[in-house]
């Protein structure tokens, strides 16, 4: 070959060469690339994978818990039931002890039945007032079942005021009176019934006006367990009587009765 000649081929090698070196890297990048991806592919699959355990446990925890307030809304729905069955009972009870006490029972006849110990809960909690209060129907006497040592106590002071007065209270009247105080307080009709009691025993004339003078208040106050300094009596009253109508109505009489009988 010529010197030319050798030169071209030289150069036409040298080319070749570079190509072949260019092909290589390009390759190469491309494995690494591709390396790469399927390291991120793995990892994916992976977080995936986590995912997909996540999802199945609370898809557990999700049916766990609707059995569980499927159980509890059933359990409710029990113990709702026994509710209303036991307040039907009591509600049965109640009435049968209404119809069985009109006639309120003696001394000796209630002496009896707390020897027997017949009621026993309900009268046991009265001690040594129970003679006192046998003369509250016996619904009314479970109904002050758990009324504070002190309240019972002003119970029987009350009850003993009103069976000693020189006016005649029946029993059923001292029922209705111990009721509106103790019981029934926020019945109107009951609180209603008393006044009327007061209002026509003590009245001179023995008849209802809807009101209670300045004598009949101070008389009804020893009757209802107040027992109020005379001369505070009066200041008492003015207080009572909010209208200045000089008498108390019934509406005052029943602000009161609440005041002096706080729950």
């Amino acid at each position: 070959m010529s010197n030319n000649e050798d030169d071209v081929f030289a150069i036409a090698q040298r080319a070749l060469d570079e190509e072949v070196v260019n092909d290589d890297e390009v390759v190469g990048n491309e494995e690494y690339a591709a390396a790469d991806a399927i390291q991120e592919l793995e990892q994916a699959h992976l977080v995936i994978g986590e995912l997909e355990e996540k999802i199945g446990a609370l898809a557990t925890e999700n049916e766990t818990n609707k059995a569980l307030l499927t159980v509890r809304e059933a359990l409710l729905e029990s113990l709702s039931q026994e509710i209303e069955a036991e307040r039907e009972r009591n509600r049965q009870l109640a009435a049968k002890l209404e119809a069985a006490t009109r006639v309120p029972m003696t001394p000796r006849t209630a002496a009896v039945v707390k020897e027997s110990g017949f009621f026993g809960s309900i009268f046991s909690s009265f001690g040594d007032n129970f003679t006192t209060f046998s003369v509250l129907k016996v619904t009314t006497q479970a109904k002050l079942v758990g009324t504070s040592p002190l309240s019972l106590a002003k119970i029987g002071r009350i009850i003993k005021a009103l069976q000693s007065s020189e006016y005649t209270f029946s029993d059923n009247e001292v029922d209705t009176i111990i009721s509106a105080l103790y019981v029934s307080r926020d019945d109107a009709e009951v609180m209603r019934a008393a006044f009327d009691i007061f209002d026509e025993k003590l009245s001179e004339s023995q008849t209802r006006k809807g009101k209670l003078s300045a004598n009949v208040f101070k008389q009804v106050l020893p009757l209802v367990g107040e027992d109020i300094e005379p001369e505070k009596v009066e200041q008492l009253f003015n207080e009572v009587d909010s209208n200045g109508s000089g008498s108390i109505e019934f509406d005052e009489f029943k602000t009161l009765m609440l005041k002096m009988n706080p729950e």
